[in-house]
């Protein structure tokens, strides 16, 4: 945590420019997910439910997900609802190496610092507190 996120700008699944200037205004909840990862498709479903209810609705929300557009097709739709959505061929991507991505599914909130001059990680491993349904 208080980790400061690094600059990014890409284009969403929806065409709209997305950068790290966005993380400037307010609280934003963010997400990485893979679709090969298992974990990450298990918690999917509770993540889309989680965003519904963050404060700012899909404008506060950024879901990356990491893998071929034909494999990553499902898990972008199913989070273009809730989320502003960014597809990256790998975790070199824009928005992944802002972030320093490591691990599969990560899930955070990112706030503005005045004291960082930029946009830091403040909660993260929301993953482990979403619960995986029940199949």
């Amino acid at each position: 945590m208080n980790e400061e996120v690094g600059t990014f700008s890409t284009i969403t699944e929806d065409g709209e420019l997305v950068d790290h200037t966005s993380l400037y205004q307010g609280d934003t909840l963010v997400a990485f997910f893979s679709p090969t990862c298992s974990p990450c498709r298990a918690k999917l479903p509770t993540f889309v439910e989680f965003a519904t209810t963050f404060p700012g609705g899909r404008e506060k929300v950024l879901a990356t997900v990491v893998g071929e557009a034909a494999d990553t097709a499902d898990m972008v739709e199913r989070l273009r609802p809730v989320a502003r959505v960014v597809r990256e061929d790998s975790n070199k991507g824009a928005v992944s190496t802002a972030f320093a991505l490591q691990a599969f599914p990560a899930i955070l909130v990112v706030s503005p610092s005045n004291e960082h001059g930029r946009p830091i990680i403040t909660a993260d491993n929301l993953d482990r507190d979403l619960p995986v349904p029940a199949t």
